[in-house]
């Protein structure tokens, strides 16, 4: 009899735990909510009242996961909302990008002169469960139910999907505002759009071109916090995490169960980034980059932002990961990237190349350092952690990196990292290549960049093919009528060039010439006479002139003397069939052309000040130089050796490279 009363007890309390698995967390809620307590109870007596068993349940995971959930409040959207106003009237009237993010930042630094910093820190943080009303609950809970059950989208997911999918109420840390009702009511008319009313990847294309569609986007943004969902709505502008955030609020309301992904760090490039993943009605994972017009969703299921592949993958929950750092060790052992409980590990979902990295610990854990983290190179020598492990004695292995990456192991301790190994670079196929300096073998090398040559945040391979089939040219007469061709461009080219050349005969007149299908994209151009190497303002004392459509006039902004003013950072821009030329007043021999395509300003630049690092351990300095040309030389550089180049003079942009070849290879 005292058996089955016992067996009895441990049905009941099975049965309660699997309605409620998060009792203990909800409890431990409610004892946090001081005042606010009654709202959350509210919910929960309701739907114990109604019996609506799901409901409950998805109260109870609301409930139960707010522990990290906060959002930021503060009057500053008053003061930035002009900004966003400015940016959609440049929109509508054309302005190219490159004004656009000049009027932006200036407009927003003004305000920031006056207001002080517009920054996340300045908004003050309220934890969802002081704050959150019963009654936002219960709209959230009953319109997520409607977009589960009643749309076809999402039918097929499970009770545990449709949490994560579709019945979170925010995103980030944005303040709370009511929106379910009133978007799934605007967008009624997506259902009957479609071709297959039935298909979710159709229902999030469609949806996702017309949002973008009213979305302008302005990198010059990223300092702006989140607004509530609705404010974004009316704003419709901003940069990648600002769409993400509308985009998934917007299709989880109509029930297109989508999420965000993201990853910390790139493989060969510096900085990470986020996209969107979408379950299809197979229960499969698609990612794809919200907020493009044009998106679509690969057969293969890669990063779909740049090239393709990347270091790690995580995916943004709402539900807390109960497994992860912040829930083992103390927050000054954890990076911050990891103090954060609502991400959850699905690289192996991707099928870009992976491989298990080893090492062997040069620097061995202690009894307080219990977790290895698998770091990379940001921005210059910043550090970024993408993966961590228990260290096994003095090795450590990590599953599931992406390939084509230089990394290295690190602990991290008392909010600082320690070094425990040097660089192995990962090649594409998952072969390890340790970057072990030889000091014992010197080599001198050449440089020509700090940087590599960006294409997707600045088009620098499309302004080096612009380039392509262009001449350089000289002439008796100035309207170039029988010109001398000094040199045509047939390579690539992403750093100041220099070509020696021996002229026959003095001329008067030089010019860049496009080619007949390339536009101009020059930053700067020279005709080197001896004795006038490197001199910056030569427009200032030879005549400037050129040809240029009216178009060009109008559309480009052409300014010839750009070309000749020694300032990188100004550009020469025209359609093709352009041309720029100096005249030096009398016949003069050069011995050199010297010319640089319009560029993201991370060449090297005559007066700045550099430092070359290598890396042993730690970054240690091969010297400093000040440039007096457009590359440098450095002496006595340990072979195999992982470099860093610095601009010392200004700007952030900076990326570890061997040297291989001759050349600068970036990593």
């Amino acid at each position: 009899m005292k058996s089955l009363f016992r067996y009895t007890i441990i049905f009941i309390f099975l049965v309660s735990s699997a309605c409620n698995p998060y009792k203990n967390k909800v409890n431990e809620i409610l004892e946090n909510a001081g005042s606010n307590r009654v709202e959350l109870e509210k919910v929960i007596n309701h739907y114990k009242t109604t019996g609506e068993k799901e409901k409950l349940k998805a109260a109870y995971f609301l409930i139960g996961n707010m522990e990290h959930k906060y959002g930021r409040y503060g009057d500053f959207p008053k003061y930035y909302f002009p900004v966003f106003k400015s940016l959609h009237i440049l929109y509508d009237n054309k302005t190219d990008q490159d004004t656009i993010n000049k009027i932006i930042k200036h407009q927003w630094d003004s305000i920031e002169k006056v207001v002080g910093p517009i920054t996340y820190e300045n908004y003050k943080p309220y934890r969802d469960f002081n704050v959150i009303t019963a009654n936002y609950l219960f709209e959230n809970i009953e319109f997520a139910f409607k977009a589960w059950k009643e749309k076809p989208w999402a039918k097929h997911l499970s009770f545990n999907q449709f949490c994560e999918f579709i019945l979170p109420y925010r995103v980030y840390d944005e303040p709370l505002q009511l929106y379910r009702k009133y978007f799934y009511n605007s967008f009624n008319w997506l259902e009957n759009s479609l071709k297959n009313k039935s298909d979710p990847i159709e229902a999030c294309l469609v949806l996702n071109k017309y949002l973008a569609k009213r979305f302008v986007f302005c990198s010059k943004l990223d300092r702006c916090p989140m607004p509530g969902v609705n404010d974004m709505y009316d704003l419709n502008g901003g940069i990648c995490e600002h769409r993400y955030y509308l985009l998934a609020t917007i299709m989880r309301s109509v029930g297109i169960p989508v999420g965000i992904e993201n990853t910390p760090q790139r493989n060969d490039e510096a900085g990470g980034h986020s996209w969107m993943v979408l379950i299809d009605s197979k229960g499969t994972s698609r990612f794809f980059n919200g907020g493009e017009p044009d998106v679509t969703f690969p057969d293969t299921l890669y990063d779909p932002i740049g090239k393709g592949y990347t270091t790690k993958v995580y995916r943004s929950t709402y539900s807390e990961q109960r497994n992860l750092l912040p829930y083992k060790i103390p927050p000054i052992d954890i990076p911050d990237y990891f103090k954060n409980s609502n991400i959850k590990d699905v690289t192996s979902e991707y099928q870009f190349t992976q491989t298990t990295v080893k090492f062997d610990l040069t620097i061995k854990p202690t009894d307080e350092i219990k977790y290895a983290f698998l770091c990379c190179f940001g921005y210059s020598y910043q550090i970024i952690p993408v993966a961590y492990t228990k260290p096994f004695w003095n090795s450590a292995k990590f599953k599931h990196a992406g390939t084509n990456c230089a990394y290295f192991p690190a602990y991290y301790s008392d909010n600082s990292y320690i070094i425990a190994g040097n660089p192995v670079y990962i090649s594409k196929k998952g072969k390890p290549e340790p970057l072990t300096p030889k000091t014992s073998k010197l080599e001198t090398v050449k440089l020509t960049r700090k940087f590599y040559a960006q294409q997707y945040l600045f088009r620098m391979n499309d302004f080096a093919k612009s380039m392509l089939g262009a001449k350089l040219q000289a002439s008796d007469d100035k309207d170039f009528n029988n010109p001398f061709t000094i040199f045509t461009i047939d390579s690539l080219y992403f750093h100041f060039v220099e070509k020696e050349v021996k002229m026959i005969k003095p001329y008067r007149y030089y010019r860049y010439l496009s080619s007949d299908t390339g536009t101009v994209r020059i930053a700067e151009v020279d005709f080197v006479v001896p004795g006038l190497e490197y001199k910056p303002d030569k427009h200032k004392t030879f005549k400037v002139f050129g040809y240029a459509l009216k178009d060009t006039i109008n559309h480009y902004k052409a300014i010839f003397e750009n070309a000749f003013d020694g300032n990188v950072a100004s550009n020469f821009n025209a359609l093709p069939g352009s041309w720029v030329a100096i005249d030096y007043g009398k016949p003069v021999s050069i011995s050199k052309v010297r010319f640089l395509v319009r560029n993201d300003l991370n060449v090297i630049e005559i007066g700045d000040e550099y430092e070359l690092l290598y890396f042993d351990m730690n970054w240690l300095s091969l010297g400093k130089q000040v440039a007096d040309k457009n590359y440098l030389i450095y002496n006595n550089v340990p072979e195999n050796a992982l470099l860093l180049l610095r601009d010392l003079t200004k700007g952030r942009e900076e990326r570890i490279f061997i040297y291989r070849y001759g050349k600068q290879v970036w990593l």
